[in-house]
Formats: C-alpha cells, sequence, structure tokens
C-alpha cells in the first residue's frame, strides 16, 4: 500500500550548544488508507528513552509527539486491520522553519469559563500548563476545567501534552502556541 508519512516541527528551546525542537510525525496518507490502519509503530534512534513507540490513535494520523536536538530516519511497521504488516522509514526533518500549524486565537469563545482558561493557557512565559495551575488560577473546580479543556481540545483550539511534568501531572497549552495535531 505504501503509506507515506511527514512531520512538523518548531523550536522549542535554544541553547549556546544546539537548538531543540518539539516535532510530530504521522501518516499523510489518504482517508481511506488511515482508516485500514490498526496502529503504527515507531523506531527512533536509540538515544531516546522508550525508542519503541506505538500509536493507535486513528483520529489524529497515528502522531507521535516528541522533542530532540537532530535529524535521524525513523523506522516505521504499519499493522493493518486485516493483519498485513508494511514496513517503511521517514527522515524526520527539524531544520526546515517552523511549519507546525497553529489555531489563531478566536474573538469569542462559547462561555466566559471557555475564555477564562484560554487566556490562561495563553498568557505568561511558560508554553505548558499544569492542570493543577489552571485550577487554581481559574479558581473553577476541576471537572469543569477538564470539561472546558476537552471542548477547547475538540475545537482544536488546546491541546494535551504527550508528557507529563516532573511531578506527574497533566499539561496543557493553547494551540496558537504549541500547534495543533493532524487530524482524520
Amino acid at each position: 500500500m505504501s503509506v507515506k508519512f511527514s512531520n512538523y516541527s518548531m523550536v522549542s528551546e535554544e541553547t549556546e550548544e544546539r537548538l531543540w525542537f518539539d516535532w510530530c510525525v504521522f501518516t499523510d496518507a489518504d482517508d481511506n488508507t488511515v482508516n485500514k490502519i490498526n496502529r503504527v509503530k515507531y523506531y527512533l534512534h536509540p538515544s531516546f528513552a522508550n525508542p519503541i513507540r506505538i500509536q493507535t490513535n486513528r483520529e489524529h494520523r497515528f502522531a507521535l509527539v516528541s522533542n530532540g536536538w537532530g535529524e535521524f530516519s525513523i523506522a516505521i511497521e504499519i499493522e493493518f486491520l486485516n493483519g498485513t504488516i508494511e514496513h517503511t522509514k521517514h527522515w524526520l526533518k527539524l531544520f526546515q522553519g517552523d511549519n507546525w500549524p497553529r489555531k489563531v486565537r478566536p474573538e469569542h469563545l462559547a462561555t466566559s469559563d471557555h475564555t477564562e482558561v484560554y487566556v490562561l493557557l495563553c498568557e505568561g512565559m511558560y508554553r505548558w500548563r499544569k492542570l493543577k495551575t489552571i485550577v487554581e488560577k481559574t479558581g473553577l473546580p476541576e471537572p469543569r476545567v477538564r470539561e472546558v479543556l476537552n471542548s477547547l481540545e475538540d475545537d482544536d483550539l488546546a491541546r494535551k501534552s504527550s508528557v507529563r511534568s516532573i511531578d506527574g501531572q497533566e499539561l496543557w497549552s493553547a494551540t496558537t502556541i504549541v500547534g495543533v495535531l493532524p487530524r482524520l
């Protein structure tokens, strides 16, 4: 079937030694092909913690989000719903300029709670906010904050990080800052 892959990248940190990038690799095959895939297994460079990563989220085109400083070839195993396996590779491109699509900040949101949470996600010097911080700063109950974040995520206005904070907290950001995930 020859499934093709692509990637987004953006600079996340600049140190004296190097640039660090956030990146997202995903299948850019047509929707019909994507709907035939069961899972995608990515084989990252061995210097990564947990270098074998399995993605099962078809809605986001089996996207894998990570970060690093160097380009490399990612070996990929695609398992189809009918049990067949396909192998391919994708060269992770980081130095292609910031090509991660971002959502424009909306003028109006559904409710005042949505506005309050969204503004908090956009403000300050941090790209990501802990769920606990969002709850504390808004004064909203955690279930309501989760409801609002999920609603913002459904509209591609917020994104939950694929990793947790050092203290194990969920992290969230506005997609105007960290970009949107690809969608089916």
